[in-house]
């Protein structure tokens, strides 16, 4: 139950935040996510690959990364656009405030110290003629939707096919869901500038099984 992880912190701001890279998120929580979820998954991820992998074989593995205009708006002071949007339905009304307080995204924005850890975690659990070593590791930022004639429309819908099934999750009923969907079009209007874009960051890594035992 990963929103029982809203309760691990003390400074009651359950409301305050969906995913654990806000910055309105407590500090000492997202800590604690990197630390027992974030980099054990990913570390667990890795050591079964490792066991996969002929020695000498590579893997290239992408992904989402921190930070990311979606979840860190330009105004970075600000929470994300639908903590924004979720705040004022229950302001207004239209949304249970139990909902937002229920409500977390369980995936986790990383960044390159976060793969080299996961790195070490995974091989410390390998025998080290079987361990990985990291070949490559690279950070790209995008633009999303560039290409759109309208990018913040296109990015508003982008972003609720992603996120829009967690709000149901939490326990919204439709009429609630359908609620929060119109606040968010508005808060994406308030947020971004068309002319600026939305922009993103991913992370490349290539890692390599090893064929032999590492010099000491």
């Amino acid at each position: 139950n990963f929103s029982a992880w809203k309760n691990l912190t003390n400074h009651n701001a359950s409301d305050t935040f969906f995913q654990v890279n806000e910055v309105t998120a407590p500090i000492d929580l997202r800590e604690a996510w990197r630390q027992q979820l974030a980099n054990r998954h990913l570390a667990n991820f890795l050591s079964l690959r490792a066991l996969e992998l002929r020695p000498g074989a590579e893997l290239l593995v992408t992904m989402v990364a921190y930070p990311h205009d979606y979840i860190c708006p330009p105004d970075s002071s600000k929470a994300s656009p639908l903590t924004t949007a979720m705040q004022r339905c229950v302001h207004n009304g239209s949304l249970r405030s139990e909902v937002l307080t229920q409500m977390i995204i369980p995936y986790y924005l990383r960044k390159p110290d976060d793969i080299k850890d996961a790195l070490q975690m995974a091989n410390d659990e390998l025998d080290e003629a079987s361990s990985l070593e990291l070949v490559d590791l690279r950070t790209y930022e995008t633009k999303v939707g560039e290409d759109s004639n309208n990018v913040v429309f296109d990015n508003y819908q982008l972003f609720w096919s992603i996120h829009g099934g967690c709000v149901s999750t939490a326990g919204a009923t439709e009429k609630e869901k359908k609620a929060v969907q119109h606040e968010l079009e508005k808060v994406f209007q308030e947020s971004y500038d068309p002319e600026i874009g939305i922009h993103g960051t991913f992370i490349a890594c290539i890692f390599r099984k090893r064929t032999r035992k590492p010099w000491k």
